[in-house]
C-alpha cells in the first residue's frame, strides 16, 4: 500500500466545495483497478499523518485503508495491522447493521458526529469523539473517520456530575427551603418539602413563586423575588408570619450572568416559629423587668451597692460614645461622668431615695461624653432594700433629653434676643431695666440710638441691604460698648444701651467713642450713621421711663440737627460708591456738566437754573448705585431682563434724592432723563414739552458725550458722526429745538 515516489510534486489534491468529494488532477492515467485512487490517498496520508486526531479511511464495505500515526499510538497498532482490519474492529459494539445505517445518514447528510468508544489492542476501551464525513473520488464513495481522545472530558464530565449529586445531596439535606426562580418568576428548581405545601415538587416546578407562598394573598406587590429583581440587591432577614400561623425568615438574593444581567434569584426560607416563640418569651420578660425598674429602655445601668459592681447596657454607653468595653463594670465609671456642676445635686437625691427621704430617683443632669462635651440626660432609678433597710441594689435608666434641652435653650434665646441683630430684645430690656433699678446699680444710665438712613437704603437697595446695615450697627454697639452694658434693638431701627453704674460723662463717652466708629466703619453702599441721646438716673426718686423719655427726646433732637449732615454723608458714600464701580462715570459726568452750562447758556437759563443743571449733570446717574455690577460692567449686549433691570435706575434715583431736601428739587429731573420726545421712552413715556426741560438737554448731551467717548462695549465715533446722529433723531428721540441749539454751538 506504501509508495516510495513523492506523488505530492505531480498531482494537485484537494475538497471540492460543493459535495466535499475528493478531487484530484496531474499527468498520471487512470485505472480501472483503481490504483490512481489509492495512489493519491496514500499521498494525502503525508498530510495527515502528523495530526493529533486519530484519522482513518473507510471503504463502504467497512474496511480500513488508512489509519494516521495518532491512531496507531492511541490504539496500539502498526500501521500493516489496520489494513487487515475493520471499522467493527476498532468502534466498541459496533455492527454490520449500525454501519449501514450509519452510510446511509452519511451518504445523505455527508456528515454525522456522537460520542462513543475504541477499542486497543490490549482490549481496552478509550472515549472518544468521532466524527463521519463522506468522501467520493472518480465516483468512488468511501468515509473518512475523525476520533478525538475525550477521557479527560469524560472524567470531568464524571466528576462535575458526581459534584452535581453531591450539591443536590447538601441541598435535600438543607433545614430550610432553597428556590431558584428566574426573571418571569417561575421556580426552577425547588427543594420545598412536599408536607409543607401539599404540593409535589414537580407540581412546583414551572409555577410562579408567588402562588406556592403562603404569605402571599392576591398578588405578588410584597414577594421577596420582586423586590431583588426591581432593585438588583439582595433581601436579607425577612421576617414573615404564613397563613398557617409559622413564621419564616426570607433571604433572597440575585444571581447575574457574565455580562452582568440579573438573570435568576435564590430564595432561601427558614422556619423561625420557635424563635419568634421564645423571642416573645425574652421580650416579656424584658417588658416586666422595666416596668419593674421604672425606667426607660434607653439606657440601663444596675448598681449592687455592696460589692460596688455595676452593669451599663450598650445603649447607655452609646448615649455617650463608648464602645462596650471602654468602661469598668463599677459605680465610678458613672459618678466620675457627671457634670462637675451637677454632681453635688445628683448624689444628694440618690441619697435621699436611698435613704427613702423620696419614694423615686428622678433627675435632669448633665454627663460627659467620649469626645469631652457634656449631654443633658434624665436618670431614673429605684433601690431595693433587705430587710434591715439597708439598700443593697439600684437600677434605672437613662434618657438622652439632650435635643429638649437644646431646644428649650432655643425657645429661651429667642424669647429674649432680636433673630436679626442678634442683641436683647425689648422684653429682655424691660425685664433687665427692672432688675437693675435699684440703689445698689446708681446711678444708671439709659442710651436711645436711632438707626440713619435705613428707609433709603430699604427704598433702593431692599430690605436685604437694610438688614445689613441693622447688623452693621449692631455689630458697631457691642465692639463700643462694656461687657457689663445691656444692648438690646428697641424697635424697628432703634437701640436701647442699658449702662449700670455709669454716669452722665462716661455715657456720653461711649455716645462718643459709637459714633468714631461709625465714622470710621468701612461699608460697601451706605456708610453707617446713627443718632444718639442719653440720660442718667442718679437718685432713686427718679422714675426709670422718664430717664427713658429724657433720653429719647435727646436723641430726636440730636436726629434733627444732623439730620442734612448725615444725609449728605450718605448721599456723597453713595456718589462715591458709583464712581468706585465705574471708571468713567465721575469724568463722564464732569464733561456733561461743562457742556450743559455751555448749553445752558445757549439757552438762556437763568442763574438757579443753571445751577439745578449743574448739580443734576454729577446725579443724573446715581440710580446705577443699586444696579448689579454684573450688569452695569458687562461688555456685551444686555439681554431683555438685564434691560428692563438696568431701566430703573432713573426711579431708583429718584428716590434718593425725594429723601434729601437738597436733592429733592432735582428729582423729577433724575425721573425723566431718559423719556424721549416721541413719548417711548421710559420710564413714563412722557412726550414733548411733559418732559421737563432740563432732562431734555441733559439726554443730547449725554447722547453726544456717550458716542464721542469709548465705553466696555463700544468703541468712540467722530465728533461729526455723533452730531449727525443727534441731527438724525431730531424730533424722535430729543426735543428739535434744544437739538438744533446743541449742534449749531458744537459746529464752531
Amino acid at each position: 500500500m506504501m509508495r516510495s515516489d513523492n506523488l505530492f510534486a505531480k498531482t494537485n489534491m484537494g475538497y471540492s466545495a460543493d459535495d466535499h468529494s475528493f478531487m484530484v488532477a496531474g499527468n498520471r492515467k487512470e485505472t480501472a483497478d483503481g490504483s490512481l485512487l489509492r495512489e493519491t490517498l496514500m499521498m494525502a496520508e503525508f498530510t495527515v499523518e502528523n495530526a493529533t486526531d486519530l484519522i482513518f479511511w473507510i471503504e463502504y464495505t467497512g474496511k480500513l485503508f488508512f489509519a494516521n500515526k495518532a491512531a496507531c499510538q492511541l490504539l496500539g497498532y502498526h500501521k500493516p495491522e489496520f489494513l487487515t482490519m475493520t471499522v467493527f474492529d476498532i468502534l466498541n459494539n459496533y455492527s454490520q447493521s449500525q454501519w449501514e445505517d450509519h452510510w446511509t445518514e452519511i451518504t445523505r447528510y455527508h456528515t454525522m458526529s456522537y460520542d462513543t468508544s475504541m477499542k486497543t489492542k490490549m482490549k481496552a476501551l478509550i472515549p472518544v469523539e468521532v466524527t463521519f464525513d463522506y468522501m467520493n473520488f472518480q465516483g468512488i464513495e468511501y468515509v473518512c473517520i475523525f476520533a478525538r481522545d475525550i477521557t479527560y472530558r469524560k472524567k470531568a464530565d464524571e466528576k462535575f456530575e458526581n459534584l452535581h449529586k453531591l450539591l443536590m445531596n447538601v441541598v435535600s439535606s438543607i433545614p430550610g427551603i432553597l428556590s431558584v426562580i428566574d426573571c418571569y418568576y417561575n421556580v426552577v428548581y425547588s427543594n420545598w418539602p412536599e408536607f409543607d405545601t401539599g404540593l409535589e415538587i414537580k407540581t412546583i416546578l414551572g409555577e410562579k413563586c408567588f402562588r406556592t407562598c403562603k404569605y402571599i394573598k392576591e398578588n405578588y406587590n410584597n414577594c421577596v423575588a420582586k423586590v431583588v429583581f426591581e432593585t438588583k440587591k439582595p433581601l436579607v432577614g425577612k421576617q414573615v408570619k404564613m397563613r398557617n400561623g409559622r413564621w419564616m425568615e426570607l433571604n433572597c438574593f440575585p444571581l447575574f450572568d457574565e455580562q452582568g444581567n440579573l438573570e435568576m434569584v435564590v430564595e432561601y426560607v427558614t422556619d423561625i416559629t420557635a424563635y419568634k416563640h421564645a423571642e416573645e418569651v425574652i421580650r416579656e420578660s424584658e417588658e416586666r423587668w422595666q416596668l419593674a425598674l421604672r425606667g426607660n429602655s434607653d439606657g440601663i445601668w444596675d448598681w449592687n451597692v455592696k460589692t460596688n459592681e455595676a452593669f451599663y447596657s450598650a445603649r447607655w454607653k452609646e448615649m455617650l460614645g463608648f464602645e462596650d468595653h471602654e468602661l469598668d463594670n463599677t459605680f465610678y465609671s458613672y459618678t466620675k461622668l457627671i457634670h462637675p456642676h451637677d454632681i453635688g445635686q445628683v448624689m444628694k437625691a440618690m441619697n435621699d431615695h436611698m435613704k427613702k427621704n423620696i419614694s423615686y430617683y428622678s433627675l435632669e443632669h448633665r454627663m460627659m461624653c467620649k469626645d469631652g462635651t457634656y449631654k443633658w440626660i434624665l436618670a431614673r432609678a429605684q433601690a431595693i432594700w433587705d430587710e434591715e433597710g439597708n439598700v443593697i441594689r439600684m437600677a434605672g435608666s437613662h434618657t438622652d433629653i439632650n435635643e429638649r434641652k437644646k431646644a428649650e435653650d432655643e425657645v429661651r434665646y429667642l424669647s429674649f434676643h432680636d433673630k436679626l441683630t442678634g442683641l436683647y430684645n425689648r422684653a429682655y430690656f424691660e425685664e433687665e431695666l427692672k432688675r437693675l433699678d435699684t440703689e445698689r446699680q446708681l446711678p444708671l444710665s439709659i442710651i436711645i440710638g436711632d438707626l440713619n438712613g435705613l428707609k433709603l437704603t430699604n427704598d433702593v437697595f431692599g430690605h436685604h441691604e437694610g438688614d445689613k446695615l441693622l447688623i452693621k450697627i449692631a455689630d458697631i454697639l457691642r465692639s463700643s460698648c462694656r461687657k457689663s452694658d445691656i444692648i438690646s434693638r428697641w424697635g424697628g431701627d432703634e437701640y436701647a444701651i442699658i449702662l449700670p453704674k455709669t454716669d452722665e460723662k462716661v455715657s456720653q463717652e461711649i455716645c462718643a467713642r459709637i459714633n468714631a466708629a461709625c465714622v470710621e466703619a468701612e461699608s460697601e453702599l451706605i456708610k453707617p450713621s446713627i443718632s444718639l441721646g442719653s440720660a442718667t438716673k442718679s437718685i432713686m426718686n427718679q422714675e426709670v421711663s422718664q430717664i427713658i423719655k429724657e433720653a429719647e427726646d435727646r436723641m430726636y433732637q440730636h436726629k434733627l440737627l444732623e439730620s442734612q449732615s448725615n444725609h449728605s454723608v450718605i448721599i456723597s458714600s453713595l456718589e462715591k460708591t458709583l464712581y468706585e464701580r465705574s471708571h468713567e462715570t465721575e469724568a463722564h459726568a464732569q464733561r456733561m456738566r461743562k457742556t450743559c452750562h455751555q448749553l445752558g447758556l445757549e439757552l438762556g437759563l437763568a442763574d438757579k437754573e443753571q445751577d439745578d443743571l449743574s448739580l443734576f449733570c454729577l446725579l443724573h446717574d446715581i440710580g446705577k448705585i443699586a444696579i448689579a455690577d454684573s450688569i452695569l460692567m458687562k461688555a456685551d449686549k444686555l439681554t431683555a431682563e438685564e434691560w428692563e433691570t438696568m431701566k430703573k435706575h432713573p426711579e431708583i434715583g429718584y428716590r434718593i434724592a425725594e429723601s434729601s431736601k437738597k436733592l429733592s428739587h432735582i428729582s423729577e429731573y433724575i425721573l425723566h432723563h431718559h423719556e424721549r420726545w416721541d413719548g417711548t421712552g421710559y420710564p413714563n413715556g412722557l412726550k414733548g414739552l411733559e418732559i421737563p426741560k432740563l432732562s431734555r438737554m441733559l439726554s443730547i448731551v449725554d447722547a453726544y458725550d456717550v458716542m464721542t467717548h469709548s465705553r466696555i462695549y463700544k468703541k468712540a465715533m467722530s465728533k461729526q458722526d455723533a452730531l449727525r446722529e443727534i441731527n438724525r433723531c431730531s424730533g424722535t428721540q430729543f426735543d428739535p429745538h434744544i437739538a438744533k441749539t446743541f449742534i449749531k454751538m458744537m459746529s464752531r
